[in-house]
């Protein structure tokens, strides 16, 4: 065979092999294909406490491992994470949440998926308002926001993951 060819042949099977190994990572990573998550429930949905919400999307978070943490300590900062975006964007935090190893990200990380979920101020008779676009009627009061046409508790801070923002604006865990 002529150098030239030997040379060509050695080429693509690096290229070959690069390819393979950079699938193989990637694999790696994610754990295969991720779990999916239910879709989110219509209408109102109530809590073991009879809270009034809604499931409006799914979100997801990244959070890759700092040196020094161990496995345990980084699945909570992805946890924390989904939490505290799902909560910069208006929501009152996430339930069933989904984590897994690895990410696109970064090869020693977990991404963490969950539903979003808004919990709603009750009217006086026990009704809840369904989302719409416009105002709140009546006006919102205390630290309640008006967010699609309902009143939404606005916790002082963001809540901690797997703690989600209620009617009196306290942090509770998702029952």
């Amino acid at each position: 065979m002529p150098p030239a060819m030997n040379l060509l042949s050695v080429t693509r099977s690096l290229s070959f092999v690069s390819l393979l190994a950079g699938s193989l990572a990637l694999g790696a990573c994610n754990n295969g294909a991720q779990r999916s998550l239910r879709p989110p429930r219509a209408g109102v949905q109530r809590d073991r406490a009879n809270r009034a919400y809604f499931e409006l999307r799914e979100l997801s978070a990244v959070y890759c491992q700092q040196e020094g943490h161990d496995a345990a300590r980084t699945e909570q900062g992805a946890r924390d994470r989904l939490s505290l975006s799902a909560q910069e964007q208006g929501y009152s935090g996430v339930r069933d949440v989904a984590c897994e190893r690895g990410s696109a990200d970064c090869a020693t990380g977990y991404t963490c998926r969950g539903i979003a979920v808004r919990y709603v101020i009750q009217a006086a008779d026990g009704t809840v308002p369904e989302v719409r676009r416009g105002p709140c009627d009546p006006v919102c009061e205390g630290t309640a926001t008006c967010q699609d046409g309902q009143c939404v508790a606005q916790c002082p801070t963001p809540c901690p993951g797997g703690r989600v923002c209620v009617q009196d604006s306290t942090c509770v865990g998702f029952d």
